[in-house]
């Protein structure tokens, strides 16, 4: 008989798992068990270790947004404005502040590189482009001697599309403009405003021939004075100063592709200088316009631009005014002007 400091060895095969229906007193242990106790039966003829954690101490962090982890540390971003890093230490059992996260990163990166090598990049435009699952950046430049357009990947900065010369003459301003899946470059030189358009499709699959050049207007009467901006799938706007010299001396057209839909103008009562345009969806497409001192703005039907939804104008401004920009609010009819 073994005494109690006697070690005795058991082979258990452990091939019967939990057995609830049997009664424990007439059981046979070594054929199946009542009860695991931090145990789990993965495999017949084996048992595995059921893992447990144990409940460490902690400080609350106020406005927690985020959780995540670098390594074995959990990381958390926190504070009202949630601009502030927490750390949490397992021998200390608390949360910490270790940094603070800033609201905005800003890196810059060299995109645009003019095929001629002569050209000097000094104005341009840029739009992020979301089709189906992918993220596309589309930039038109305008450079000393012409404007150029090419497509990039938004993640990496690929660039899909290499820089394309729009047209061969010297350029006055550029815009970009996105209408469902394509994108039409918008450039004006001298008295004449040409469209470039292209699908995205086309210029991801590295097809630079793919823009086309069409006849916005040939009335523009002061260099860069237009702007441009999308109204929804199915068409795009543009405003601008034209040659008339007169009182209507602002046009607003509504453009599907590279067809003209309508043609409207605006009496601004004076010499206009500069105009901003942009649109809501469905809602309101407006224009801004300045005759000297004073800024006049005006809501569109963006369906039909013989309906003006509002108008108004704005006093003593500081000087004549030689650019303006148009910001749209977050709820629907408001909007911010520049």
């Amino acid at each position: 008989m073994a005494d109690q400091n006697t070690n005795v060895l058991f082979q258990w095969p452990l091939v019967g798992g939990i057995d609830e229906r049997t009664r424990v007193e007439v059981a046979d242990p070594m054929t199946s068990l009542p009860l695991l106790e931090n145990l789990r039966q993965s495999r017949r003829g084996g048992q595995t270790k059921r893992m447990g954690y144990t409940q460490r101490g902690t400080n609350n962090i106020a406005s927690a947004w985020h959780l995540t982890a670098r390594g074995k540390t959990p990381l958390a971003i926190g504070g009202a404005d949630a601009s502030r890093l927490y750390a949490y230490s397992q021998t200390e059992e608390t949360w910490s502040e270790v940094g603070r996260i800033d609201l905005a990163d800003v890196a810059r990166d060299s995109l645009f590189a003019a095929s001629d090598g002569t050209s000097v990049v000094y104005a341009g435009d840029l739009l992020h482009v979301a089709v189906g699952q992918k993220n596309y950046l589309v930039a038109v430049v305008q450079t000393t001697t012409r404007a150029y357009g090419a497509l990039y990947e938004a993640d990496t900065l690929t660039c899909l599309c290499p820089p394309t010369a729009l047209g061969s003459d010297v350029p006055d301003g550029v815009r970009l403009v996105v209408q469902g899946a394509s994108v039409t470059a918008v450039v004006s030189t001298g008295a004449n405003i040409y469209g470039y358009v292209a699908t995205i499709a086309q210029l991801a699959a590295g097809n630079a021939g793919a823009w086309t050049q069409f006849t916005i207007a040939s009335d523009c009467g002061i260099a860069d004075a237009f702007d441009a901006d999308a109204i929804d799938a199915d068409a795009w706007a543009i405003a601008y100063v034209n040659t008339s010299g007169g009182a209507s001396d602002v046009t607003v057209k509504r453009v599907d592709g590279s067809t003209i839909l309508e043609t409207a103008t605006r009496n601004t009562g004076g010499a206009t200088a500069a105009v901003a345009l942009r649109c809501r969806a469905s809602d309101t497409l407006w224009l801004a316009y300045s005759p000297s001192t004073t800024v006049g703005v005006v809501g569109y039907d963006p369906e039909d631009l013989t309906s003006v939804v509002a108008s108004g104008s704005i006093t003593g401004a500081q000087g004549n005014i030689s650019r303006l920009a148009i910001a749209i609010g977050s709820t629907a009819g408001e909007g911010y002007l520049v």
